[in-house]
């Protein structure tokens, strides 16, 4: 009867100082034998029940690959593989040309202890991940994240940097192409961009160093639709009752307009609903040159439909007002004068009818 390789042989070894040995013993002894070169295998077995035909992958000076040591591992091909734990020095996972499968699949199915699906500890100083996309996309991005659950208590991503002394940006988007440097398609009915600044620097700030072309805008809020409901297009809030900044500042160093209002349709160009009790609703400080106008108003119907408040050092106030080709001013003796020019003199020009 063989024994191997279910259990240990069973041969008899005691055939010393006996004359006979049977048949029976001789024959158990070459079967185990055989049942032992059969387990093993010869060179080249293709019995896939050997330890030869188990092992051909093991050549030259390798060993084979134990369940707990640490072994390192060459141009292996895993098919479905559960990781436990790794630890390595570093690897790369190649996809041959036209194999058409995912370089990675990570699936995480722990609902009731939720934790992370994927784990990156840089305790270097280089990239935490880097994506080099050689390829060129079609319809597709270099970084996908998708989500087809209803989110109702987190966001799909998040970038925080928890240390209160870094100083460097947190996102930063370099582009050289002529594409967006970031798009948002908001297509859901909430806020396409929020910013919650808590600081006490810029919420946003647009440093525009190159010069644009004819046309363009540094900033440019642009709508082609009909907006028909009770809302403001561009709104700028300031809400607290105690604050005393101005709400909106323009700075203008350079010869253009300041502000240049377009109004092309039938509706105020400016309207102003002002609760001020004790300030006017519109305050000019100008620094104009003589014969300059701090404020004007012009019809483009003709040269002189004018509305003009300007500066005028020969008279004695330095304050004349135009209406169409006529000037208007109050002189020394507190006379009020007519003028069809700009007078030249406090005293120019015709008195108004009889004033007391």
């Amino acid at each position: 009867m063989v024994n191997f390789p279910t259990s240990q042989p069973s041969l008899k070894n005691d055939f010393d100082n006996q004359d006979n040995v049977g048949s029976a013993d001789q024959n158990d002894s070459a079967n185990e034998v055989n049942a032992i070169a059969a387990k093993v295998g010869i060179d080249g077995s293709a019995v896939t029940t050997s330890h030869d035909y188990k092992l051909s992958g093991v050549t030259g000076s390798d060993k084979a690959v134990s369940k707990t040591g640490t072994e390192t591992l060459t141009n292996k091909t895993l098919t479905s593989p559960v990781l436990n734990a790794f630890t390595g020095t570093g690897g790369t996972i190649t996809v041959p040309d036209n194999n058409n499968t995912v370089g990675l699949t990570v699936t995480q199915n722990d609902v009731t202890n939720n934790p992370n699906a994927i784990t990156v500890t840089n305790a270097g100083a280089g990239n935490g991940i880097y994506i080099n996309q050689t390829g060129v996309l079609a319809s597709t991005a270099a970084l996908y994240v998708y989500s087809n659950a209803a989110q109702t208590s987190a966001v799909l991503s998040q970038f925080t940097m928890d240390n209160a002394s870094s100083n460097q940006t947190v996102i930063g988007i370099h582009n050289d192409g002529t594409g967006r440097g970031l798009y948002i398609d908001q297509n859901g009915n909430g806020v396409a961009l929020k910013i919650d600044n808590a600081g006490t620097n810029f919420g946003i700030y647009l440093n525009q160093t190159g010069a644009l072309a004819n046309g363009d805008y540094g900033v440019l809020a642009h709508s082609e639709t009909a907006q028909t409901t009770n809302a403001r297009f561009v709104q700028i809030k300031l809400g607290h009752a105690s604050s005393t900044c101005d709400c909106v500042g323009i700075q203008n160093d350079g010869t253009g307009n300041c502000l240049f209002i377009d109004q092309n349709g039938d509706a105020y160009a400016i309207n102003i609903d002002s609760e001020a009790t004790t300030k006017p609703s519109i305050n000019i400080a100008s620094a104009i040159n003589n014969d300059g106008a701090p404020f004007s108003i012009k019809d483009a119907v003709g040269a002189n439909a004018y509305f003009q408040i300007g500066r005028n050092d020969n008279v004695t106030d330095k304050i004349v007002l135009r209406l169409g080709r006529y000037y208007f001013w109050v002189d020394a003796t507190g006379d009020f004068r007519l003028s069809s020019g700009n007078p030249p003199n406090d005293t120019s020009g015709t008195v108004v009818g009889t004033q007391s």
